[in-house]
């Protein structure tokens, strides 16, 4: 349809120089001219028949398009969708995942932190000179430094420049893990 347009306008633009040079001619009292004017004036009227059909021909094409536009345009957003849902519980999952492994590293951790408060108080309680006390209270106060020495620790270098609002507080609750709990 482009290149019947577009033939079409440069035979328009052929007939109408041409039709110059002969409306002079005309005017001369040339009768061969305004012959050949009338028929370049009905070559121009079926042209313009043609071109308006093909305006017509692209109007009806362009409204046919519009609702595939719009399908392919739903579509579209769809698919988006879709991808960005897949993505969400992706990122969901990984998350879940490693809230878990905190939360069991955590509950490990406060485990062990039990034991340990449940250590130096067995160790204090026993039948200990002062010198061998001092080496118990000794030893756990090491045990603590290491603790904080740990805690101190970077152990990933993005957490420095992590900005705090990215997490939530966790609530912090005593472990008593089963079978270390003392009755009475």
């Amino acid at each position: 349809m482009q290149q019947d347009s577009a033939a079409i306008a440069l035979r328009v633009a052929e007939i109408q120089q041409t039709a110059g040079a002969l409306k002079v001619k005309f005017s001369r009292g040339d009768a061969g001219a305004g012959a050949t004017l009338q028929k370049l004036d009905g070559e121009l009227v079926d042209l313009g028949h043609r071109r308006d059909g093909l305006r017509l021909s692209l109007e009806s094409l362009e409204q046919k398009m519009a609702p595939l536009h719009r399908t392919h345009r739903e579509l579209a957003e769809a698919a988006d969708q879709e991808r960005q849902n897949r993505e969400v519980q992706a990122l969901s999952r990984d998350a879940e995942r490693l809230a878990n492994e905190i939360i069991e590293h955590w509950r490990k951790g406060c485990g062990a932190g039990y034991a340990l408060t449940q250590l130096v108080t067995e160790a204090t309680a026993r039948n200990l000179d002062e010198l061998h006390r001092s080496q118990v209270l000794g030893a756990c106060s090491k045990a603590g430094e290491m603790i904080l020495k740990a805690s101190a620790d970077v152990v990933n270098e993005h957490w420095m420049v992590a900005p705090y609002s990215g997490f939530r507080p966790l609530q912090i609750v005593a472990a008593d893990p089963a079978g270390r709990r003392r009755v009475g």
